[in-house]
């Protein structure tokens, strides 16, 4: 309960990145809430917003060290997990392109998205690379590990010096991500979606539902959907929240120890979910 305007708003203050970027929302997070819980597995220990940066770090350099150039397009296939998040923000906030896999997508719908996109690089974690490993499309020169980023395939024989690429200037218009959708006719289609836009949804949605870095997420909704993308982790990061990812499919019991152990303030779920949780 809180006594006054001014309690509030000292608790919960909107923020805005400038510019509207996916690198300046965690460049904010990492330097703002150094030393806050950011991302973990439920049955795992989280690491700080500070170590999150330097995993970011990290895998850029990974990626880079294969000759990518501003503007190509990394794939991403995975179910949620901490690593998903640095994967992801080491593609976007240096300039590169996202291009996030339903992880229950077939091998040739896989196949299908990598050709379409263009992308150089898959990323994949190990429970899904059975999917992917005998798939090759003419542009991939690379498949890496998400879980423990081990290079599974490689057809770059030298690697390249990567300093004068990790600094890229990453603008609003730039694209940050193509979104392949589910459930239509015929074969997915990518949906292009520029920095200032997904930037834009994540900071208004603080209007709806105002968060801070005290609040707890359990996100177990796919992140290569643009919902669970957008409100449950590019919003909780930009505010300094912590995430908490299940290593299980989110059956009603396993949720429900989740949140016994986790206590989240905030979930974002699907009707269906919902009402499986109502019945246990």
């Amino acid at each position: 309960v809180f006594k006054d305007d001014a309690q509030l708003d000292k608790l919960y203050k909107k923020i805005v990145p400038s510019p509207l970027t996916l690198k300046s929302l965690i460049d904010h997070s990492v330097s703002t809430f150094a030393d806050c819980n950011s991302v973990s597995f439920v049955e795992g220990n989280p690491i700080t917003y500070k170590q999150l940066g330097e995993q970011i770090d990290d895998f850029a350099s990974l990626l880079f060290s294969f000759g990518l150039r501003k503007g190509d397009k990394v794939a991403l296939f995975s179910h949620n997990m901490p690593s998903w998040v640095v994967a992801y923000f080491s593609v976007v906030s240096r300039g590169l392109i996202i291009v996030p896999i339903l992880p229950d997508f077939t091998s040739e719908e896989v196949e299908n998205v990598l050709t379409h996109s263009e992308s150089k690089i898959l990323v994949v974690s190990d429970r899904l690379y059975s999917k992917v490993n005998k798939r090759e499309t003419p542009y991939l020169i690379a498949k890496i590990c998400l879980d423990d980023y081990s290079i599974r395939s490689n057809k770059i024989e030298n690697k390249v010096d990567v300093k004068e690429n990790l600094e890229a200037d990453v603008k609003e218009d730039d694209i940050a991500a193509i979104i392949y959708t589910s459930g239509t006719t015929g074969r997915s289609k990518g949906v292009v979606l520029t920095h200032k836009s997904v930037t834009f949804v994540a900071m208004q949605s603080f209007t709806v539902q105002p968060i801070n870095h005290e609040d707890v997420f359990l996100s177990f909704l796919p992140l290569s959907h643009t919902y669970e993308n957008s409100i449950g982790m590019l919003y909780p990061i930009m505010y300094g929240s912590s995430i908490y990812y299940l290593d299980k499919p989110p059956t009603a019991p396993i949720l429900i120890a989740a949140m016994g152990k986790i206590k989240p303030t905030m979930m974002l779920s699907v009707p269906l979910i919902m009402e499986k949780i109502y019945k246990n």
